[in-house]
């Protein structure tokens, strides 16, 4: 496939090879036969997910197991009180972030 005579490549060059500087006021025209793309909402919806996921602490499998094990057998043992005082202090970085 061959293109030509499209501006934004010609714009490219230039700002690759030091030619032009990037400038906001110098629009690429489109003449009716060229191609367009927009990004979906969904589409940002789905990155910011993606980059959120990646940003989440690892899971510890090994404690996961380790505690559900002791929730099966019945010998967990927890604390209302460190079990609030954790939930207020994840509460309070979120809040910050």
């Amino acid at each position: 496939m061959r293109i030509e005579g499209n501006p934004g490549l010609q714009i490219a060059d230039d700002l690759a090879s030091g030619k032009r500087t990037e400038s906001k006021s110098s629009p690429i025209t489109l003449g009716e036969n060229d191609d367009q793309a927009t990004i979906s909402q969904q589409h940002k919806r789905t990155q910011s997910l993606v980059t959120r996921v990646i940003s989440a602490p690892e899971t510890r499998q090994e404690k996961i197991t380790a505690l559900s094990s002791a929730v099966r057998s019945g010998t967990y043992q927890f604390s209302p009180e460190k079990t609030a005082d954790a939930m207020l202090d994840q509460w309070r970085r979120r809040r910050t972030v």
